[in-house]
């Protein structure tokens, strides 16, 4: 291994996994002057597996405990190589260095808390996970050798009942720094370390249906997009870039639930168009379960000035807008897949001086893949009829298609980039004339995301919109350079 690898390595692992500054070697009173000096290193509902100081596992059953008493050292006393019976389990937990798994830790599950997993090592050291830090884990139930290679000095753990159970000191002497007494506390105990072990399984039979341990994190940002160019996001009657933009950001930890809210003026995920727009969002992952849902809260404010209008339009041209969507998916390893189930769209085009309204409901069907650096997302449309919103104009039935390619690529923790590609195609026939609208729609473009400082952030977004227009008599090709550009401080 290259010193090259090694420095960042040693930086990482500093980072996330902390040594303990004591270990906290334990008694276990099963009478008043008879007890177990050692280690818990698993406990069922029945049993403490103890090792004691001597090198040797001991099964105690739970109900002689009496009282368990604390000592603070800064290793545990034993220097001896011994087999660990496979009735133990223990973990073996990675991260991510550079894009090369490592090993964080590999040992016995001692307790947890909400910001991470202690672990006594195979090498007879206690150390703190970072549970944010986990990439990967893995529980081994067979026969296993520990390898404590510690300083084996003479120790004297003092007894809390020391006028009553004389005891010959040896070495230093170590005053206790927690006693339990009460059967409800010590049943606690185990059970705090039981369910910490709990917790790793869980990890381990959630991990397939995880691309990366956290889609979310914990964070909550406000930023500003601000739009110019925009066809679809907004219109005379709906307003898109007076409102900023909330994203709030939980995760139960990894491999566990997750969800994403987005309230205000921005992209909405997985669109019909890249452009900024009002939205309420809301989206989790659990499992091998996701869910999405989204609403323009301009249908509402807005009422029936939401639909597009003819001053919207140019002479000979159509537009569209997404106003909802539920969407509901399955995950496994890196690949997903999400159904669309009610995409509601209005629309609207302009041909020979008529305008004609329309709306309907999509049926999208949604492919991921994603990596710990990349992510590549296709959609499509699966139904495609849409309906006239009056009937004066006489026009038929439309057919409207569409698909998009988005992909996303993370540099480092500060940069990330994407590019992506929409294609929309509409088609609309008068029911009893030879006539015919025929609109196709091309956007191309990319943007990226910097974040200056961890709490700043910076993006913009920039995209070209080829329009091809045709009727009978008449066809046009536009196209329109659209920006949007983002600030956003996290908190």
């Amino acid at each position: 291994m290259s010193f090259y690898f090694r420095l960042p390595l040693f930086i990482f692992l500093l980072t996330f996994c902390f040594h303990s500054r004591a270990v906290q070697v334990q008694t276990l009173h099963t009478s008043l002057c008879n007890r177990y000096v050692g280690i818990t290193l698993f406990a069922d509902k029945r049993f403490a597996y103890f090792l004691n100081t001597d090198g040797e596992f001991q099964k105690v059953p739970r109900y002689q405990i009496l009282g368990i008493t604390s000592y603070s050292l800064d290793h545990f006393p034993l220097a001896k190589k011994i087999r660990v019976p496979q009735e133990i389990p223990y973990i073996r937990l990675w991260a991510l260095n550079k894009d090369v798994p490592v090993i964080l830790a590999e040992g016995f599950v001692l307790g947890s808390n909400l910001g991470g997993i202690q672990v006594f090592t195979l090498t007879g050291s206690e150390i703190y996970i970072n549970k944010d830090s986990i990439w990967k884990v893995e529980i081994h139930r067979n026969e296993t050798e520990l390898n404590i290679s510690n300083q084996a000095e003479k120790y004297t753990f003092q007894h809390p009942q020391q006028d009553a159970c004389k005891e010959k000191s040896k070495g230093v002497v170590l005053h206790p720094t927690e006693l339990i007494t009460d059967p409800i506390s010590i049943k606690r105990k185990f059970d705090q370390q039981i369910a910490a072990l709990k917790i790793i399984e869980n990890y381990d039979e959630s991990q397939t249906f995880y691309a990366v341990p956290q889609i979310y994190t914990n964070k909550t940002s406000i930023g500003y997009w601000l739009p110019l160019g925009n066809r679809h996001g907004s219109s005379e009657g709906r307003v898109t870039g007076i409102a900023p933009l909330i994203r709030n950001e939980y995760s139960a930890g990894p491999f566990s639930f997750q969800h994403l809210s987005l309230t205000g003026a921005g992209p909405v995920p997985n669109s019909i168009h890249e452009e900024p727009q009002t939205m309420l969002y809301y989206g989790f992952k659990a499992s091998y379960l996701h869910f999405a849902g989204f609403i323009d809260p301009s249908l509402i404010l807005a009422g029936s000035e939401y639909q597009w209008k003819e001053e919207d339009l140019g002479v000979l041209d159509d537009k569209i807008v997404e106003s909802s969507y539920l969407a509901l998916g399955f995950d496994r390893g890196p690949f997903s897949v999400t159904f669309f189930l009610a995409s509601h769209v209005f629309g609207g085009f302009k041909q020979g001086g008529a305008f004609q309204k329309y709306e309907g409901d999509m049926f999208r069907l949604g492919l991921n893949y994603q990596t710990p650096k990349f992510n590549l997302n296709f959609n499509t449309s699966l139904s495609n009829k849409v309906e006239p919103s009056t009937e004066e104009q006489n026009w038929d039935r439309g057919d409207l298609n569409f698909y998009r390619v988005l992909a996303n690529y993370k540099f480092n923790e500060r940069l990330r980039a994407e590019a992506f590609y929409f294609n929309r195609e509409l088609s609309f026939k008068k029911k009893s004339f030879d006539n015919e609208y025929q609109g196709t729609s091309n956007i191309l473009g990319v943007g990226s995301y910097y974040h200056l400082t961890n709490r700043i952030e910076l993006g913009s977004r920039l995209s070209m919109e080829k329009v091809e227009s045709s009727t009978v008599t008449q066809s046009t090709d536009e196209q329109y350079i659209k920006l949007s550009l983002l600030g956003s401080m996290n908190y």
